[in-house]
């Protein structure tokens, strides 16, 4: 009785507010106000405002700390950068989580759905004045060596001071290339291994990354591409590079 005593109050309370707009509110909007009240109603009647509980939190399992980086610009290779590994549950509910902290006092994070073991590199990929962080993290127990890329570019270069951590590139997802093309996920899942390299590029400012794939045949490595950034975005090149 009590709960239907309630219901009928916040009902009659709705039609108290759509009396008192009607003069100046149409008949459209009265009815979108009645139903947004209904939802905000149903969505929250089993909320509760509460602490974490214990079964909620994740637990760190491992984590390694990189120094003496240079990922804004600024400073003399004075930033940080910490990898670890979150577990969720019981079973293999991790993820991977990298934690940026600059010499200028700002800290920023990225979660990446992945985990395993990993190579950490960095290299002028967007910039000659600051390094870009390329993480690879190996699949668990492939047998041919699958891994996922990821390319994180910390923004701006200078003194803004609300600097962000960006994705640039990240073989779980399609690659946007500068000429227009895809190369699709489908082409990416499963098919990329490990092996990725920092590259010079003969006659151009900046560096780019080799990331190998399997090939037709589905050899290991079979297939290399090098990618490198324009202001449009990534390209794939076939000029001679130096490693």
């Amino acid at each position: 009785m009590k709960k239907i005593i309630s219901v009928m109050a916040a009902l009659l309370s709705v039609m108290v507010i759509g009396c008192s707009n009607s003069n100046s509110t149409a008949n459209g909007q009265i009815v979108d106000t009645v139903e947004q009240t209904e939802t905000e109603e149903v969505n929250t009647e089993n909320a509760i405002d509460t602490e974490e509980p214990y079964w909620a939190a994740g637990t760190q399992m491992e984590g390694k700390l990189f120094q003496n980086l240079n990922l804004d610009g600024i400073g003399e290779a004075d930033d940080e950068a910490y990898v670890s590994v979150y577990q969720f549950g019981d079973y293999e509910d991790k993820v991977t989580v990298i934690r940026i902290h600059l010499g200028t006092g700002e800290t920023m994070a990225q979660v990446l759905p992945v985990y395993g073991d990993y190579s950490f590199l960095t290299g002028r990929l967007f910039s000659k004045e600051k390094d870009a962080i390329v993480l690879e993290v190996q699949v668990p127990a492939s047998n041919y060596g699958a891994a996922t890329v990821f390319v994180l570019d910390v923004n701006p270069v200078g003194a803004d001071p609300i600097p962000t951590v960006t994705t640039r590139l990240d073989t779980e997802n399609s690659i946007a290339l500068a000429d227009g093309n895809v190369i699709e996920n489908s082409l990416l899942s499963n098919n990329v291994t490990d092996g990725a390299k920092i590259l010079d590029v003969s006659g151009m400012p900046r560096q780019g990354i080799s990331i190998y794939f399997l090939d037709e045949a589905g050899h290991y490595q079979g297939l290399k591409r090098n990618f490198y950034w324009t202001d449009d975005g990534w390209t794939v090149i076939s000029e001679e590079v130096q490693e």
